[in-house]
């Protein structure tokens, strides 16, 4: 939360904030993530955890209430190249990912 009320305060007024996080939700899916080459559901929860050194993992409303707490608005769910700066994302972890696009 720390680190979404520093980057609030040094947006300028009217400046956009697009966060993209390694998705929760769709590590409860019944499919996996195709990138992800392992076998079971659970061993793709994990993978995704610490294999990229992630100490939380977030999900669409628990980000959405940080972002909107640290004074944040008009936060939107996009996805990968759509919205404010999505011609910066890097595909390579497309399947895996929460986009979330807000203003200052």
């Amino acid at each position: 939360m720390v680190a979404l009320e520093n980057l609030y305060s040094i947006l300028n007024p009217g400046g956009c904030l697009r966060i993209l996080v390694p998705s929760l939700e769709n590590y409860f899916k019944d499919e996996l993530p195709s990138n992800q080459g392992v076998s079971t559901p659970v061993i793709a929860r994990n993978s995704v955890i610490y294999r990229h050194d992630h100490k939380f993992m977030y999900d669409q409303a628990l980000l959405t209430t940080l972002l909107e707490h640290s004074g944040f608005r008009d936060i939107q769910l996009t996805e990968l190249h759509s919205g404010s700066l999505g011609h910066l994302d890097d595909p390579v972890n497309d399947g895996e990912t929460l986009y979330l696009v807000c203003k200052k």
